[in-house]
């Protein structure tokens, strides 16, 4: 175990593992056989995490860092695709608002996880919410 743990940060992953909500009660062996399982990867503050829609396979735990949760409103029907008139000249199209608007639901930080209904959940496999790091950003996914 010693000779690996170094190269695969499996003491880290361990430590967040075992802080973390979700796994803090499973017995050590198992921590042991998930810690190994689970790749580390960096985000730069800004970076989309996760866009709503995709497919969302993994479960995602924070080792350091923040990342905003939000979920993208569709606009009324009434402003799909349309342009209002509210400037000066007449015209102001809606761009990115007429694909809706975007809902912050929360902000997640260290040792919180990502994706636990779509990892356990086939039919819920479509991330329903877009997750956008806040600072620079260390996560653990486990495929």
């Amino acid at each position: 175990f010693a000779r690996h743990s170094e190269k695969h940060h499996t003491k880290e992953k361990m430590d967040s593992l075992r802080k973390s909500v979700l796994f803090k009660h499973w017995p050590i062996d198992q921590i042991v056989k998930v810690a190994y399982a689970m790749i580390k990867k960096q985000f730069d503050k800004g970076s989309t995490i996760i866009q709503q829609g995709d497919r969302l396979e993994y479960l995602w735990i924070i080792r350091e860092g923040a990342v905003r949760v939000s979920h993208r409103v569709p606009p009324p029907n009434d402003f799909r695709g349309r342009d209002v008139s509210f400037s000066s000249s007449g015209k102001f199209n809606l761009g990115k608002e007429q694909q809706g608007i975007s809902v912050e639901i929360a902000n997640l930080g260290t040792n919180d996880v990502i994706g636990l209904i779509e990892s356990l959940e086939p039919a819920a496999r479509k991330s329903t919410r877009e997750v956008v790091a806040s600072c620079n950003t260390e996560m653990f996914f486990l495929p």
